[in-house]
């Protein structure tokens, strides 16, 4: 915004000029000769002195209001009760735009736009208007007051990266940009070419591992170039954009901004020689079986860890989400599931199969943990089966040959298998099994809020392949051969996690693409999960240790 003052003499000759400095200008005026001007009227003449050119850049910043591609002028004068005169133009040459128009003693309302080319032509830059009595015989002031046109808007925060799980601020510019690229700085509103206001909002989208709502703007809507605070809150989070949105349309798209979190580790030290599997619990804790001694580990929020010691080799884990927490005792003789209220651990109980159990995961529409035995005499052939925990009944289906199992159920209580070097879906109430039709070496695998599949290829995985829900082609997502997409986490907001069992990383995938790859140096991955806190958890094979990921 810029306040010019028209000042008129004795009624007969005003000169405006716009000193554009500080966003503000003085205006002075002088008689003209009397006989120049009709009786009743004054011959106003204008000023406009423009800034001098400064360093530019690729939004070339200037403290006066008075753009640095002016180069003509419009006014208009309406008298009270009359009709608008045509605009008049006049140029600018030599530092400074100058003209004349003729001005009724009265009640004037005057309308001023400023242009890139000459003769009003081109882009509109500014405009401005007010509405004055001219009075004979005394100086007259007029404050007009201008609003910048606005081409776009630029989004400029005072950092790009942020380490996460560390709570801050970040300050944000937010700058309009005028048609010929110049930045609009000082007080002021925003106006189209056609002088409708233009408010821009900010809208500030996180991209999180889990939950939602770790960052918040202080100001989300402008009217004028300004700045505003960006809060974080410390969760877990990969990037946040800040998009702006006008309430009318710009000649060019605004330009937003995003920020990236680093990822940060925290390591837990449990009291074991081995741990195995680990899994989010019903009670808001991370839970995490372990070997030499076998036993699980309680994780708390605060990080405080809990031992409970019993089985013979605990190995992987399933929860049916509410209360209670089954582990699959791998070393024992016919198979043993242990039942464990994740409110009162001490209170477990075991049940044991007909057979070594290998795999486990449990169905929830179903009610039951689906269970995978693999045959002691045949290796590579193996037996699906359940696992009801209201009635402790075993169930099973009969030999599956060549096959390998991936404790994956999806939305239909169909887990899946590998066999015969094709994947099948096997309905856990039938044992029917279905062939999807693709010919990979899978070896784990895991499903999206929006039920798509996605698997690991081979032992230390080779690449991640994606199967949307009704389809049964199979895409590949990740290919990562010296990394080896190992194991998959599913996320919160629709994406997953592969860990990178060789490559000392992750990845994350939406819909079967990578969006995001980080180094993470953490070697030997045995087992992912997204925890409550919506971090990467990971337990690192033949260690003690398990670490929380924060993104």
């Amino acid at each position: 915004m810029m306040r010019a003052t028209i000042t008129t003499v004795a009624a007969m000759l005003a000169v405006l000029a716009f000193a554009a400095c500080g966003g503000r200008s003085t205006i002075g005026g002088a008689p003209a000769s009397p006989s120049s001007v009709a009786r009743g009227n004054a011959q106003v003449s204008f000023t406009i002195k423009l800034p001098s050119a400064t360093a530019s850049s690729a939004h070339r910043a200037t403290p006066q209001y008075v753009s640095l591609g002016t180069q003509s002028a419009t006014v208009t004068v309406t008298p009270a009760g009359g009709t608008a005169s045509a605009p008049v133009a006049f140029n600018c040459a030599s530092g400074a735009c100058t003209g004349s128009v003729q001005v009724p003693v009265g009640s004037d309302a005057f309308a001023f736009a400023l242009y890139d080319a000459p003769n009003g032509t081109g882009n509109r830059l500014s405009q401005g208007s007010a509405t004055q009595v001219i009075l004979p015989n005394v100086a007259n002031v007029v404050n007009v007051t201008f609003d910048a046109v606005l081409d776009h808007v630029v989004v400029v925060p005072s950092t790009t990266t942020i380490v996460a799980g560390t709570a801050t601020q970040v300050l944000v510019n937010v700058t309009g940009i005028d048609p010929d690229g110049y930045q609009i700085i000082g007080a002021g509103t925003w106006s189209d070419a056609n002088g409708n206001p233009v408010s821009v909002s900010i809208a500030d989208a996180d991209l999180q591992g889990g939950g939602s709502g770790a960052t918040a703007l202080a100001v989300g809507t402008f009217t004028a170039s300004g700045g505003t605070t960006l809060t974080y809150n410390g969760n877990s989070l990969i990037q946040t954009t800040l998009t702006p949105t006008s309430s009318e349309a710009l000649p060019h798209p605004s330009i937003s901004a995003t920020i990236t979190y680093q990822a940060s580790f925290q390591r837990y030290v449990v009291p074991a020689n081995f741990v195995q599997d680990i899994i989010t619990g019903p009670d808001g804790a991370v839970w995490v079986s372990t070997q030499s001694p076998s036993g699980l580990v309680r994780i708390a929020p605060n990080g405080t860890m809990t031992t409970y010691a019993f089985g013979n080799a605990l190995i992987d884990l399933a929860t049916d989400g509410t209360a209670t927490i089954f582990v699959n005792d791998g070393n024992s003789g016919n198979g043993i599931i242990w039942a464990v209220p994740a409110a009162a651990p001490a209170s477990r109980v075991s049940y044991t199969a007909t057979a070594p159990i290998s795999s486990i995961a449990f169905a929830p529409a179903l009610g039951k943990v689906a269970t995978f035995y693999q045959n002691s005499g045949a290796p590579g052939t193996g037996t699906i089966g359940t696992f009801d925990p209201s009635s402790h009944a075993f169930a099973s289906s009969g030999s599956i040959s060549d096959s390998t199992y991936i404790p994956v159920v999806s939305g239909t209580n169909a887990v899946y298998a590998n066999v015969g070097g094709a994947l099948q879906s096997i309905n856990l109430s039938t044992f029917v099994s279905s062939s999807l039709g693709a010919t990979y070496d899978f070896y784990s695998g895991g499903i999206d809020s929006a039920g798509d599949l996605y698997l690991c290829t081979n032992a230390f995985g080779t690449s991640v392949e994606y199967l949307a829900v009704g389809s049964t082609s199979l895409v590949n997502a990740a290919q990562s051969p010296a990394n080896g997409p190992h194991l998959v986490a599913p996320a919160n907001d629709g994406s997953v996690w592969t860990a990178l069992a060789l490559g000392d990383g992750a990845q994350r995938l939406v819909d079967g693409v990578l969006t995001n790859a980080y180094v993470l140096s953490v070697s030997n991955v045995s087992s992912v999960v997204i925890g409550p806190d919506g971090n990467l958890w990971m337990t690192q094979s033949y260690t003690d240790s398990v670490y929380k990921v924060v993104f």
